[in-house]
């Protein structure tokens, strides 16, 4: 019995202790899978929460250069030969300044001409104008001279008639008198003919000199073209310097061997950009330019300013995206070859604390452009629609 009693205790006594090493081992298992569950459920839930709370920009990298917003394009409004270039490339000039001068040799001789012929044709018209009032003067002196005569010559024919006939009607003798009736009254009458004949000439004298007139505006007219041609070669003399029409930087390379190099009017010779406002030039691959539109945001640092500047005061805005490649054979973008351009305007609103003024052509910039913003759930939902 006691032995039966105590295998009894010892069975009692061991199968617990196999119970409770199971049950430790589940409890510790669910309470493991429950941790796990509650972390997957917390995650989840913040996972969401932050995908409908939390905003991202997709962007897309790129790098590039700074250039100016507006460039001028300086033509020479003369032909000639340039004399001298006072500026070299990518120096900074200020609006009216001289960039280059023209020979002005032949200008210079032909204005000396044209200055000679003025003051010779101002001299004639001055004396041709003064004469023509004395000749008006004497014409009219040697008329009444003239009518005098005619005068004189009616009385001496009155006198000697009346000295022969006395008692003659002379108003009607004089009028039909034919020459040769009588020998004294002939002389009297010669001289009567010749005083009206003179009168006549007188008279014809001052009509023709009213003619005059005609060569002195002739005159007037070759004068006032000379002195337009000397305003013109003037104006070509102010030409042939050429001047700065903006405050800029000279972007035109090889401007050093233009002296001595002839050139017709309307012909380019430099390029001066701007320097008030600035455009950001990315490139980027065929991958990504067709995600990049027209009012993208574009985030700028610019490696040269890393110790000055602060790059997040540098945003910029997409205008325009090329669609065709960077030639293989550009001088200008060399290390770009085979990537699309894309030009940003620099915005200089939002660049209140950014110094302008430090921004130089040709800078290397990193632009981060951004092609979308939203929350995180959006952009997955647009993702997934394009999937589709």
């Amino acid at each position: 019995m006691i032995e039966a009693n105590t295998e009894k205790s010892e069975e009692y006594l061991s199968l617990p202790e196999i119970e409770v090493a199971k049950n430790a081992g589940v409890r510790l298992v669910s309470r493991a899978v429950s941790l796990t569950f509650l972390i997957l459920a917390t995650a989840l839930s913040i996972a969401l929460t932050i995908m409908f709370t939390v905003s991202m920009d997709l962007t897309i990298d790129a790098e590039g250069v700074l250039e100016p917003a507006l460039i001028k394009h300086i033509h020479t409004k003369e032909s000639g030969i340039i004399k001298d270039v006072l500026v070299t490339s990518g120096d900074t000039v200020k609006a009216w300044q001289k960039l280059a001068v023209l020979d002005s040799l032949q200008l210079e001789r032909d204005l000396t001409g044209v200055q000679f012929d003025i003051k010779q044709i101002r001299n004639t018209l001055d004396r041709e104008t003064e004469q023509s009032g004395f000749d008006e003067k004497e014409n009219i002196l040697q008329l009444q001279k003239a009518e005098a005569q005619f005068l004189k010559a009616q009385a001496a024919f009155r006198d000697r008639l009346l000295n022969f006939f006395p008692k003659a009607n002379v108003d009607s003798i004089y009028v039909n008198y034919k020459p040769g009736s009588h020998i004294t009254l002939d002389f009297a009458m010669a001289e009567i003919r010749s005083a009206e004949a003179d009168i006549a000439s007188r008279k014809l004298a001052i009509e023709k000199r009213s003619l005059k007139k005609y060569d002195l505006k002739e005159m007037e007219i070759n004068f006032d073209k000379l002195l337009s041609q000397e305003k013109t070669l003037l104006e070509k003399l102010k030409n042939i310097i050429i001047r700065s029409p903006v405050d800029g930087i000279i972007l035109t390379e090889g401007i050093n061997e233009l002296p001595g190099k002839r050139i017709n009017e309307g012909d380019l010779i430099l390029d001066i950009g701007e320097t008030k406002n600035w455009d950001v030039v990315l490139f980027v691959t065929e991958r990504d330019i067709h995600q990049i539109k027209p009012g993208n945001k574009v985030k700028v640092e610019m490696t040269a300013l890393q110790s000055t500047e602060d790059f997040e005061l540098y945003e910029a805005s997409v205008i325009s995206a090329a669609e065709e490649r960077v030639p293989a054979n550009t001088t200008k973008y060399t290390g770009f070859a085979g990537l699309y351009r894309v030009t940003a305007k620099l915005l200089n609103k939002d660049n209140r604390k950014a110094d302008v003024s430090k921004l130089k052509y040709g800078y290397k910039v990193k632009g981060n452009i951004i092609t979308d913003t939203g929350k995180i759930y959006e952009l997955l939902l647009k993702y997934f629609k394009k999937l589709l």
